[in-house]
């Protein structure tokens, strides 16, 4: 499965999957000056249940790239998993600013503020 530009991410096997001893993710190219990549990573950890781990390589990919709302989004998410609720809004309300058309974020934004009991402001962001 290829995810963007610069990173291919490969599922070794189904059997690979089911043993929790091996890793079933390979990163077959490497580009570690590229945002893109440590997004990539931070996906790949993310989808492993190492959260800690993702948010380093999100972090890393903001500081390659400061305006690259899908690494706030994604650094949202991951902050959200770990139960930081306010990190994970501050992530989304930045994403949002780079990119006002980002639905998701506005959507998963809204579902913490929901879980929050702000539902004025969990309305507001689905609608």
């Amino acid at each position: 499965m290829t995810l963007f530009l610069g990173t291919e991410l490969t599922i070794v096997s189904p059997e690979a999957k089911a043993l929790p001893s091996q890793n079933p993710y390979q990163i077959t190219q490497v580009n570690t000056t590229n945002a893109i990549y440590f997004l990539n990573l931070g996906v790949a950890y993310n989808n492993l249940g190492e959260n800690q781990r993702a948010i380093a390589d999100y972090n890393q990919a903001i500081s390659l790239n400061p305006n690259y709302a899908e690494a706030y989004y994604n650094r949202g998410n991951a902050y959200g998993e770990l139960g930081e609720y306010q990190k994970a809004i501050a992530d989304y309300n930045q994403a949002i600013s780079l990119n006002p058309n980002f639905v998701e974020a506005d959507f998963n934004r809204g579902l913490l503020y929901r879980q929050l009991g702000e539902t004025q402001k969990a309305i507001a962001d689905y609608n």
